[in-house]
């Protein structure tokens, strides 16, 4: 083999390595209450604690985030999905990261599940943010 075809097996290796590695959390222990269907029902906080008004009702359409054992999630918009990606770790926050990196309209990759117990979920902008609006799904039965 000549010196170029080493180059590109080296740069396909590498290229196919990091592909690989991409990191996501499988959600273990008490995380596992994450896994399943989750409906959104409304956006609360901000300075005044009283949301934006924003539910489906308010906005015409709903969202429907589905939380996968593997840390993987996906997000539809009326039925029709929107955005897929992982779960990442972060503290005691779990960020969420869009495999479609360059798509700009994501919904809710870069936000974070701060909160979350058997019934509710809650997403927002940045952990510990005290006044950033956020996210409240209810589990679906």
């Amino acid at each position: 083999m000549n010196r170029f075809q080493n180059i590109v097996i080296l740069c396909f290796a590498l290229a196919l390595t990091s592909l690989l590695s991409c990191k996501k959390d499988a959600l273990q222990g008490n995380a596992s209450a994450l896994i399943g269907t989750w409906n959104w029902i409304r956006i609360d906080g901000g300075f005044s604690g009283g949301g934006n008004g924003q539910n489906p009702s308010t906005v015409g359409f709903t969202l429907k985030l589905e939380l996968s054992a593997d840390g993987n999630y996906t997000l539809y918009k009326s039925s029709k999905q929107v955005e897929h990606g992982r779960l990442r770790k972060n503290g005691n926050a779990y960020g969420l990261v869009s495999d479609d990196l360059k798509k700009r309209d994501n919904i809710l990759s870069g936000q974070y599940i701060t909160r979350f117990d058997d019934e509710n979920l809650y997403i927002e902008d940045a952990p510990l943010c005290y006044d950033c609006f956020y996210y409240v799904f209810k589990k679906a039965p």
